[in-house]
Parts: C-alpha cells; structure tokens; sequence
C-alpha cells in the first residue's frame, strides 16, 4: 500500500509525462504545416510552369 501512495504523490512522472506529450502536438503540428507548405509550394510551381509553357517566346527558334 505504501509503493502506491509513492507513485500518487509523485510528481516527477506527471511532469516529464505532459512535457512529452506537450512535445507530441508540437511534433504534430510542424508536420501538418509543413505538408500543407509543401503542398502550397508544389501548386505555385506547377502554375508558373504551366505559365511559362504557354508564354510567347521573346525571340524567334532558329
């Protein structure tokens, strides 16, 4: 009955235990920007390719 009274009042553990997952979210959160970022990024260049493919050229092919 005592080691359970220890691990009640023991604080140390509740501590690290919300720090990792405080840590967690964080973790979560960067990956979820940076997909959709990278996702953002991804549509930007495929217009500006698409854009220039269809651009008059400046000078004539010879």
């Amino acid at each position: 009955m005592r080691m359970a009274g220890t691990i009640w009042t023991n604080a140390a553990g509740a501590t690290s235990i919300e720090y990792a997952f405080i840590a967690s979210l964080i973790a979560m959160a960067a990956v979820g920007s940076t997909a959709l970022a990278g996702n953002a990024l991804g549509n930007t260049l495929t217009t500006a390719s698409n854009q220039l493919d269809t651009a008059p050229a400046l000078h004539a092919k010879s």
